[in-house]
């Protein structure tokens, strides 16, 4: 037995593809994500795209068997063990129940086996074999999971298991799993191409199919984990690259796998289609649009995204009801906004956006699709929960500002 000293550490086949790759085109967002919780990022950046319910506590089921990894590929990079080391696993590991690897009593397998075993099987056996071989018992490796943990600032969540299986102290977030899911690929982005891109591995004799069901049909997709439990259903941790930008997508809570699967590929896409600082924001239909000039007749919005800029030179008034940036953003606007004028192009929304920051004025751009009329984009100033508010704030700035011609979004 191998031990390390711990350390406190930072529907058929074919009908499945057909609908995947109609998934994988351009879709609309005119809705929430059927979805207990979920938060898209753009990984280059760190932009939140979009998020639901992000901090409401759930199991994470399988999705724990990332944590596990990382404690081991933490432990390869300082030289405390090998990927070829040989793992004697135990009558304990081979009888852990759920899914599995197909590992039995007494057999030696390689460390990079189990890992493997982890990624492609969702093996739990596997799991166990890793923690006795690495810390000599699964209670000494569970310590080092949520010291693991709370060095990457989960602080919403506790482990209890290697690898998920139901136990009533076991909880996430879908922004702590983006928290592991960011700094495990920044740390070892290697593990996706030899591990989560995997669409099968068999041990003895024994086949075992990925269940992220995205891989080899949704292009530019490379893992990274799916899992499920009773209390929060199926879960996924989607990763995947185009045109240089990775994004990373986090669906907590689908009610099945066809949900999730339907749901990870609509949120992938958008993530893929976004700008550098896309919001998305869901069922903001029906937004009017601005009369005037630059302005489109009102007619209802089939997607909506908003383009969140960083804060300008704002008076302590003005900051007030700004919207947050994403360092600290709280999703998508509140009942009511200021629209301040409509363009049919972004760059010259965003030329305006720069004008209004030069005035010390925060504001924000959202896309609207009014189909055969294109995507218009409305400069936005702050979000707020009355209507009152809003007209308070438009009336202190309107003459100070020369905005006269703005007005109240109802968003509700």
């Amino acid at each position: 037995m191998h031990h390390i000293r711990a350390k406190r550490f930072l529907v058929p086949v074919i009908a499945a593809l057909l609908l995947v790759s109609a998934l994988c085109g351009p879709q609309a967002w005119a809705r929430s994500i059927d979805a207990k919780s979920v938060i898209l990022m753009n990984f280059n950046s760190g932009f939140v795209h979009y998020e639901q319910n992000a901090d409401e506590p759930i199991a994470p089921a399988s999705l724990t068997k990332i944590l596990t990894m990382y404690l081991v590929f933490d432990a390869v990079m300082q030289g405390q063990v090998s990927l070829s080391d040989q793992v004697t696993v135990s009558k304990r590991a081979a009888e852990t129940g759920g899914s599995s690897m197909n590992l039995t009593q007494g057999e030696v397998v390689t460390l990079k086996e189990l890992m493997t075993g982890m990624a492609v099987s969702s093996g739990n056996d596997a799991c166990v074999a890793v923690a006795e071989f690495m810390a000599g018992s699964e209670e000494e490796f569970v310590r080092w999971m949520n010291a693991k943990a709370q060095a990457l600032g989960m602080n919403h969540s506790y482990f209890a298991n290697p690898h998920g299986l139901p136990d009533d102290s076991q909880i996430t977030t879908a922004r702590d799993m983006m928290t592991l899911a960011a700094s495990y690929i920044r740390d070892y982005p290697d593990a996706l191409a030899t591990y989560h891109s995997l669409t099968q591995f068999t041990h003895n004799g024994v086949t075992r199919r990925n269940s992220n069901k995205l891989l080899g049909v949704c292009p530019g997709i490379d893992g990274l984990k799916t899992g499920y439990v009773a209390s929060s259903r199926c879960n996924i941790i989607c990763t995947g690259m185009r045109n240089g930008e990775r994004v990373i997508a986090v669906v907590l809570g689908a009610e099945n796998s066809e949900v999730r699967l339907e749901e990870t590929t609509f949120i992938m896409e958008a993530g893929f289609r976004a700008g550098p600082r896309t919001r998305y924001v869901a069922n903001a239909s029906d937004l009017p649009v601005a009369q005037g000039e630059q302005a489109a007749s009102a007619a209802p919005a089939v997607s909506t995204a908003s383009h969140e800029i960083s804060p300008a030179r704002a008076s302590s008034q003005d900051t007030m009801h700004v919207s947050r940036t994403v360092a600290s953003s709280s999703g998508p606007l509140g009942p009511y906004t200021i629209q301040e004028s409509s363009w049919d192009s972004e760059d010259k929304a965003l030329g305006r956006v720069r004008e209004l920051e030069a005035q010390g004025l925060t504001a924000q751009v959202v896309g609207v699709d009014l189909g055969s009329r294109g995507v218009w984009h409305r400069v936005l100033l702050g979000s707020f929960s009355s209507r009152a508010d809003a007209e308070s704030y438009l009336n202190g700035i309107a003459g100070r500002y020369n905005l006269s011609h703005a007005f109240v979004l109802d968003n509700s």
